[in-house]
């Protein structure tokens, strides 16, 4: 039982720091958001464009990666910003929004209802 409160502290205790709980961002997604920095596309405000950038730098799959990835590809400065800019319309990203960490606790706040163990018997 005590194993068993013990692995569920420690679990707690990792959701309590944010920097657990923050996704990573793929390189292609982080080269994107640095190209849009760089070349804004035109006609959109500076609240559009962080707005653009947050919606980029989420932790998004490989399926994504590649589709803003492919809009580098295909055009350059500000086309491409515009292009990446269309592609996140199109999919429907949205800025990514970590879960809250968890409240810090004591160990021996920690009441068990229901535990079960599984335990490999050797013939």
């Amino acid at each position: 039982m005590e194993r068993a409160r013990r692995d569920i502290f420690e679990k707690w205790e990792f959701a309590t720091d944010p920097a657990n709980l923050q996704l990573r961002v793929k390189a292609g997604m982080k080269a994107a958001a640095g190209h849009v920095r760089k070349y804004p596309p035109p006609g959109f405000t500076q609240v559009q464009i962080e707005r653009l950038i947050e919606c980029i730098e989420a932790p998004w799959g490989v399926r994504y990666e590649r589709q803003i990835r492919d809009c580098l590809k295909g055009a350059s400065g500000v086309e491409a910003s515009v292009a990446i800019a269309a592609k996140v319309k199109e999919l429907g990203l949205e800025p990514f929004k970590p879960a809250a960490p968890l409240p810090p606790i004591e160990e021996d706040e920690i009441r068990l209802v229901c535990w079960i163990a599984v335990d490999e018997i050797s013939s």
